[in-house]
């Protein structure tokens, strides 16, 4: 049953079905550190350039104060390595990012927004504030951004905030997060449960910057992503792998 691998996994007694069903596996810590272990082995899903231009933009944020990240979201220079990454993550699958002006001028109408929410990190909420930012800052953002070419925008627009607030917002994508969500297609009324999944998932563990020790591990909404992508990778049959 087991797909994309041939090392030997212990494989559940009953695979589960249900989103609740998914998510709650990956609530328990011995099913999250092997889909962890799965999104590595025998090596991760996404190219060795992908995580240079993600590192280059995670690392210049991580060398600035909250006051100096409030003025990068303003910066050209550093909107491009956005956009730039942006482009890597997307456009392997044929959508299309729009050009780097509107890009820049996207971002720069919502900096204000954007840097409202700099000082929430995942796994630093409790629920009451989760719900509060989620409902009022997050959803709206969501919608106000276009970033992408056409009317699809919610990939484009979680792996463009991801890039700017990496240890609130996920990268969403259509391939392991949508097939693990269990829809055919994400709509903005989406948006607010699949941020859940990640907040409920971060919280059941108890997750910590001590549990991001490889390469992709880069802030903790990464690393809830990496398991999804290795419970698909584990799990679920006929899905192209990259």
């Amino acid at each position: 049953m087991l797909t994309n691998y041939d090392r030997k996994v212990k494989e559940p007694e009953k695979l589960p079905i249900s989103r609740e069903e998914k998510i709650n596996f990956l609530k328990k810590r011995e099913n999250f550190d092997e889909c962890i272990k799965a999104f590595y082995e025998p090596k991760p899903p996404f190219t060795d350039k992908q995580l240079k231009y993600h590192l280059r933009v995670i690392n210049k944020l991580r060398e600035c104060e909250p006051e100096e990240r409030k003025k990068l979201f303003t910066n050209d220079d550093f909107l491009r390595l956005v956009h730039g990454v942006v482009k890597k993550w997307v456009e392997y699958r044929r959508a299309k990012v729009v050009d780097f002006e509107r890009f820049k001028n996207e971002i720069k109408r919502e900096s204000f927004a954007i840097f409202e929410l700099l000082p929430y990190e995942l796994n630093k909420i409790d629920k009451e504030k989760w719900e509060e930012i989620k409902h009022e800052k997050l959803n709206p953002l969501f919608r106000r951004l276009r970033v992408m070419k056409g009317n699809r925008q919610i990939v484009g627009v979680s792996k463009t905030l991801h890039h700017l607030l990496p240890d609130l917002i996920p990268p969403i994508d259509n391939e392991y997060i949508l097939t693990f969500y269990g829809n055919k297609s994400l709509k903005d009324e989406h948006v607010s449960r699949v941020l859940d999944m990640f907040y409920f998932i971060c919280k059941e563990l108890n997750l910590t910057e001590n549990d991001l020790r490889k390469k992709w591990d880069t802030s903790i909404p990464k690393l809830i992503d990496n398991a999804i992508v290795g419970y698909v990778r584990l799990y679920v049959k006929n899905v192209k792998h990259t």
